[in-house]
């Protein structure tokens, strides 16, 4: 039978084996902390510029893909070449994206920071078209009018948004990504049903029910992605309705019926590596 002074001894040990434990996974937990803190603070200058060649010119291409190849495939080979300008006047990293004969003229403030990111990979919001608020250099969420306003005519949206993704997992061999999203929807004009007459007359509208993609009991119906990452394809298709008084005969009681259609498309994401002949 083991003496008191083996028992504390074993104690000891399973108490600093605990410990130790406890050290290693703070350290862990510390320094995933710290990776991701950093990885969400650098700003793009920090990410495309001083991890390559600072104030020259980048350039990027397909690695698979060659001119008469593609042309026999019926397809475009797109090439990018990313700026960095030492000089302080200048405040943005000029991006130009050819595709054949078209080249798109972009850019990415040196100052501003991912709106997504890991470590050694990176997500950059680049432009915009089409958002409501009409301003090219801001990103925005998907428009998907409100059901519970009538609406005079229908009208519709189209939206484009583009980010770069910089991926420099693979040491020694970064690549970029160009991902577009494109959406387009239709608000279409409202439609009403007489109800009749009586009181109380409702002060605001009130929800008589939703028919349409995803709609389910006690299941929000399907709407557009709140998303800066890739999305898959998708329909969508919502009608909601509400009890309103009637907007051109007060004292009369009407169903309000409102119907959005949607088109999201899948992500189109061209990827780059850099060109062996003019890196």
């Amino acid at each position: 039978m083991p003496g008191k002074g083996t028992l504390l001894q074993i104690w000891l040990l399973f108490a600093l084996a605990r410990w130790v434990t406890a050290i290693r996974q703070l350290a862990q937990e510390t320094t995933a902390r710290s990776v991701e803190t950093k990885a969400g603070t650098e700003t793009a200058w920090e990410i495309l510029c001083l991890s390559g060649q600072a104030g020259e010119f980048r350039h990027w291409s397909q690695g698979d893909c060659s001119s008469v190849g593609a042309a026999l495939k019926g397809k475009q080979c797109h090439q990018l070449t990313v700026r960095c300008d030492v000089d302080q006047r200048v405040d943005t990293i000029s991006i130009s994206w050819k595709v054949t004969g078209t080249t798109k003229q972009l850019s990415i403030p040196k100052a501003v920071k991912a709106v997504t990111a890991e470590e050694y990979y990176h997500r950059f919001f680049v432009v915009s078209e089409g958002c409501p608020q009409g301003r090219a250099e801001e990103d925005c969420d998907l428009p998907w009018a409100a059901f519970d306003k009538p609406r005079d005519a229908a009208s519709r949206m189209d939206v484009t948004r583009r980010f770069l993704v910089y991926d420099n997992r693979n040491a020694g061999a970064p690549r970029i990504h160009m991902e577009t999203n494109k959406y387009s929807a239709v608000f279409h004009k409202t439609s009403f049903k007489p109800l009749g007459t009586g009181v109380p007359v409702p002060k605001s509208a009130i929800f008589a029910g939703s028919t349409g993609t995803d709609c389910a009991p006690s299941v929000q119906c399907a709407a557009p992605p709140k998303s800066v990452e890739p999305v898959l394809a998708k329909e969508l298709d919502v009608t909601s309705s509400f009890i309103v008084e009637s907007p051109s005969d007060p004292g009369h009681f009407v169903l309000m019926s409102n119907r959005n259609t949607g088109s999201v498309q899948s992500t189109y994401v061209v990827e780059f590596d850099l060109d062996p002949k003019k890196a």
